[in-house]
């Protein structure tokens, strides 16, 4: 996982989901709907764990600028890998529950 600063970290946080009745500076939901929680940063093998993710990997010239770093987590990123620009998320959530749920996506290239 890459070193990012707790700046960087907490602006990343900022872009994932707020959901109503729960607490934004805990819980919030990343893009593929799955629940992540704040302090579980780089926490893997936990419910609510999360990583930052490039959306366009670096091995495929994604920068770290913060247009292409979201808060996905841990086992979304990991079912990623650095596939783009089509790629699976492997959780979602159904009510308060990470649950397994596989969503594909798809992001063109601007640069194709």
């Amino acid at each position: 996982m890459a070193d990012f600063s707790d700046e960087l970290i907490e602006q990343v946080w900022q872009k994932a989901q707020i959901v109503s009745n729960n607490n934004p500076d805990i819980f919030r939901q990343d893009y593929a709907g799955a629940w992540i929680r704040r302090d579980l940063y780089g926490k893997r093998d936990t419910k609510y764990g999360w990583e930052i993710d490039h959306c366009k990997p670096s091995s495929k010239g994604g920068s770290d600028d913060l247009g292409n770093l979201y808060p996905l987590h841990w086992r979304n990123n990991q079912r990623k890998g650095n596939d783009y620009p089509k790629w699976q998320t492997a959780y979602s959530s159904d009510g308060v529950n990470n649950v397994d749920n596989v969503k594909s996506w798809y992001i063109q290239d601007k640069e194709s």
